[in-house]
């Protein structure tokens, strides 16, 4: 074989031999490429996952300086993602009570979650269940500390009211049930038997204390009927003089014990309204109760039926005035609040706040509307309006 075709097989074999490499090597890059292309979607996935979640992710270093905040933590913090970036732990999540912020204690139980009060970026106060972890995140030279927030200041103030809900129902049961079985406990004594007059001396304080409790608890069965999207009315035409004069007879018991006389405004013939007696009943019995309970022993209670032209068309007021220490104009709309009783640092606090919650529940559902007005010479006017057919 000569030199030449010996030369010319290597030249085709390196030929060969560098097409193979520039083939691998091609292959390679596509390869690499498409890992590159892949491994970004997967961050991206990631990354709108995390943003996605109701839940905040904040991701900070062993300084305590904020790396990442999602948009999750940004809404429970009311702040923006970039302004949080970078600023401290103990700023971004302030403590209310000045503490500083327990980087460690969490980190020494990754997935625990602990309840933190912490003021947002506007300064309203937040409560957020906490939780911790250390990640190695991509691009990162080191680990970082990962805080997952939940914003639980709803949850934790339901959980309030449900224990002031109850330790309230516990006091009102108390009372009147202590008064009921001091009672019958002397009327079926046969030790000391009591004469007619002595017996009727002691029903007059449990029948006040039964009154009462049956006040609770059909506010009770009226507020969970609301609550459970149940509540209905049976409309009927009403007598509104009728309506009131069975309130009366269930507070007549309060009224006397206290010695308050009712002063009443009443038309001759009432005016035409459409509605639900008893629930109308109802909503009275709980505006003349709160009326005796924050008027002083002895001041009495007017109770005034009248007819009103307005914008709205024909209605009749029903106004319920007291003598008490009033409301503050800032307090008017939250009063009419479940469980908010109106009450001040000097006086006895009544009730577990459902009667008025009731009342404009009741009145708004017959297309009417309550409010309450400051007397001119101290106390309180309790009003609704029913329009007139």
């Amino acid at each position: 074989i000569s030199a030449g075709v010996l030369i010319g097989v290597a030249v085709r074999s390196v030929r060969r031999a560098n097409r193979s490499v520039t083939a691998a090597l091609r292959r390679s890059e596509e390869a690499v490429a498409s890992a590159q292309v892949e491994r970004m979607a997967a961050l991206e996935s990631l990354d709108t996952l995390i943003q996605s979640i109701v839940e905040g992710v904040i991701m900070a270093d062993d300084a305590g300086v904020v790396r990442f905040v999602s948009v999750g933590a940004a809404r429970i913090l009311e702040t923006a993602p970039d302004a949080a970036t970078g600023a401290a732990l103990n700023t971004l999540m302030a403590l209310t009570d000045g503490g500083a912020f327990p980087l460690a204690a969490l980190l020494a139980q990754p997935g625990h979650n602990r309840m933190l009060e912490v003021y947002t970026r506007s300064g309203k106060a937040v409560t957020v269940a906490v939780s911790a972890t250390r990640i190695q995140p991509p691009n990162a030279p080191g680990r970082l500390n990962a805080f997952i927030l939940r914003d639980v200041t709803e949850e934790e103030a339901h959980n309030r009211l449900r224990s002031y809900f109850l330790s309230s129902i516990s006091h009102e049961f108390r009372t009147p049930l202590s008064t009921l079985k001091a009672s019958l406990e002397l009327l079926v004594s046969e030790e000391n038997p009591l004469d007619p007059a002595e017996s009727r001396q002691l029903l007059r304080p449990a029948y006040r204390s039964v009154v009462g409790l049956q006040t609770l608890i059909d506010n009770l069965l009226t507020s969970s009927t609301i609550e459970a999207g149940q509540f209905a009315l049976h409309l009927g035409d009403v007598d509104l003089n009728a309506v009131l004069a069975d309130a009366i007879r269930v507070v007549t018991p309060l009224l006397e014990r206290r010695q308050q006389a009712l002063i009443l405004d009443l038309p001759a013939l009432p005016p035409p309204v459409k509605g639900d007696a008893t629930q109308l009943t109802q909503v009275l019995i709980n505006l003349l109760s709160n009326a005796s309970k924050y008027s002083p022993a002895g001041a009495p209670i007017e109770v005034a039926i009248t007819p009103r032209t307005g914008e709205a068309g024909n209605a009749v007021r029903v106004a319920v005035a007291d003598h008490g220490p009033g409301i503050d104009p800032a307090r008017r709309a939250e009063i009419f609040r479940r469980f908010v009783r109106h009450h001040d640092n000097e006086r006895e606090q009544y009730g577990v706040g459902l009667g008025l919650y009731v009342a404009k529940t009741t009145i708004t559902a017959h297309g009417g509307r309550i409010d309450v007005d400051a007397r001119p010479d101290g106390g309180s006017i309790f009003w609704f309006e029913l329009p007139l057919t």
